[in-house]
């Protein structure tokens, strides 16, 4: 997994070790549940997430948009 994003073995053990919780729910995550976020465009490293955010944000195509239409939906309010 870390060799597909560039990144080097000291630096899979950094990013490793910067959190045991996933970012958006705060489970904590380890192992096979713990996965590293990127944004697909820049492969930039935004953080761990436990695998069902990182299904989440990929299922809604990490399209901020998305994700605001879908919390107005759950709220119960119109989405446009």
């Amino acid at each position: 997994m870390w060799k597909k994003r560039g990144i080097n073995p000291v630096e899979a053990e950094v990013v490793r070790s910067l959190s045991s919780v996933c970012a958006i729910c705060g489970k904590p995550v380890e192992g096979k549940d713990k996965h590293l976020d990127h944004n697909h465009k820049t492969s930039t490293i935004r953080g761990v997430l436990c695998n069902t955010c990182n299904v989440g944000l990929g299922a809604f195509k990490d399209d901020p948009n998305l994700l605001k239409k879908a919390e107005a939906y759950l709220k119960g309010e119109k989405v446009e």
